[in-house]
């Protein structure tokens, strides 16, 4: 049998244990003999269970902890509060009182910022200073993100590409179109290399929601550009087209009307677009479809690609 010594002992090694176990969670132990004040406000001989202690840091954003009394008038073990910015706590004491609760007790009390234990009855009382600047207390503000860096191509001196970037779809005679819901291709041809890294389409988004998933893959349908919109304009890392034919591909939400044309002889829309669309097979699925008059309306919104 171990003496009472070493039960002790062993004891404030658990208890000390425990702290270090709270503290680095980032929380207070509640702890606190509340029989004398009890006993001063309400008598001897009363009910532990009719009590109940509140705890919350008055600078912190989080909800107050409540915490029940054992049968010696302290607070249960087990009872933790946040660790707040600002260390400057309240707690008050509720009796049940014919099934109302009534606070007996209340106190402003400074915690040890070197411990993880929140000693309710010996912990410093604070200030009117100290609580008002509790109270006045804001949290800093979120560091803002750094700004994203967009890779570019510089220019080459026996590189022809242009950076003045290109269109697609006509400049004036555009009409209102409507885009469903669903994938809408084009194919289009750069006649010279360009460079490009920024994208601005003719398209309407919903002020609450709404996006527009826009891609150009090669004739091969490799993906060079895969960006989701929701906002007409799209900057990029900058990536180099070569002279060529190219698959543009459209998928917006529900919703989203855009300006510019339904005369695109290479358009059709598409419920799903395969992984690695081939231009041939994706706009002419048949000879038929090659045929003049024979290509389904579709409205395309202009779009425009520019190098910045």
């Amino acid at each position: 049998m171990a003496s009472i010594s070493s039960s002790r002992k062993g004891r404030r090694n658990l208890e000390r244990d425990e702290d270090v176990a709270v503290l680095e969670s980032n929380r207070l132990r509640i702890v606190g003999d509340l029989r004398e004040t009890i006993h001063d406000l309400a008598g001897p001989g009363v009910d532990p269970e009719t009590f109940e202690i509140r705890v919350d840091g008055v600078a912190s954003r989080e909800r107050e902890v409540s915490a029940s009394l054992d049968e010696t008038l302290a607070v249960e073990d087990g009872a933790t509060v946040p660790r707040s910015a600002f260390p400057v706590y309240r707690w008050e004491l509720l009796r049940n009182v014919d099934g109302q609760e009534v606070e007996i007790a209340s106190r402003y009390i400074i915690a040890d910022g070197e411990t993880a234990v929140l000693d309710l009855v010996k912990a410093p009382i604070a200030t009117e200073a100290e609580i008002a600047e509790a109270v006045a207390w804001q949290p800093p503000a979120p560091p803002q993100p750094a700004p994203r860096v967009y890779g570019t191509i510089p220019r080459q001196a026996n590189d022809a590409a242009s950076y003045l970037g290109f269109a697609i779809g006509p400049t004036h005679g555009q009409v209102r179109v409507d885009l469903p819901a669903k994938w809408t291709v084009l194919g289009f041809h750069v006649p010279s290399a360009h460079v490009i890294g920024r994208v601005k389409a003719s398209v309407d988004f919903p002020s609450f929601c709404g996006k527009m998933r826009l891609c150009v893959f090669d004739t091969s349908g490799n993906a060079l550009l895969d960006v989701d919109m929701n906002s007409d304009e799209e900057k990029l890392d900058q990536i180099r087209l070569a002279a060529g034919d190219y698959l543009l591909a459209l998928r917006p939400s529900s919703g989203i009307t855009g300006t510019g044309s339904y005369y695109y002889r290479n358009a059709r829309t598409l419920t799903n677009l395969p992984e690695k669309p081939l231009l041939d097979e994706v706009l002419w699925p048949n000879e038929d479809h090659f045929m003049e008059g024979n290509a389904p309306r579709c409205g395309v919104p202009f779009v425009l690609f520019s190098s910045r």
